[in-house]
């Protein structure tokens, strides 16, 4: 949220004119025009204030939009860092997966991330679960952020026959 520039030249203008009263009161003899002149100054003073809070508000706002943006930006220069370490790979006809590059492999093992996670900025492990059914064994790999499954081997299991997890 920019800090609007009219208000700042508003509240410099009511205290340029606060001060042209000031003057006026303290070079005014008659006692009736300087409690008209001191009346006067209250109202620019209170208008000067107010504008002045509004400005403050305004800076305020500025500043967090600031420190929230300088936050993102710290992450994603995180996340760029961390993406940097992975590559594309295909683990199976059709299944993709970023794997963590063989240079960084004494940092931590092998591991994959989810492909749609890792497009939203995400790291998404992807753990093996093997699923024993009727028609036989079934190899996924699944994502423990968004729970994406992903068919390794095997064919594709029916939900409803409730297929016993290993």
């Amino acid at each position: 949220m920019p800090v609007d520039m009219s208000s700042i030249q508003a509240t410099l203008g009511s205290l340029a004119s606060a001060i042209e009263l000031i003057k006026a009161i303290l070079q005014s003899r008659e006692a009736t025009l300087k409690h008209e002149k001191a009346a006067e100054l209250l109202g620019v003073l209170i208008s000067a204030q107010s504008q002045t809070l509004s400005v403050q508000s305004q800076l305020a706002a500025a500043i967090e939009e600031i420190r929230q943006l300088k936050e993102r930006i710290a992450q994603m220069e995180q996340w760029a860092h961390t993406k940097a370490r992975y590559a594309l790979n295909e683990l199976a006809p059709g299944v993709f997966v970023y794997t963590l590059k063989a240079a960084h492999a004494g940092e931590e093992p092998i591991h994959h991330l989810c492909t749609r996670c890792y497009e939203e900025g995400f790291q998404g492990f992807l753990h093996p679960e093997r699923v024993i059914h009727a028609a036989g064994m079934t190899e996924l790999l699944i994502c423990n952020r968004c729970a994406s499954e992903l068919l390794i081997r095997g064919e594709r299991y029916v939900a409803s026959a409730r297929p016993m997890r290993r």
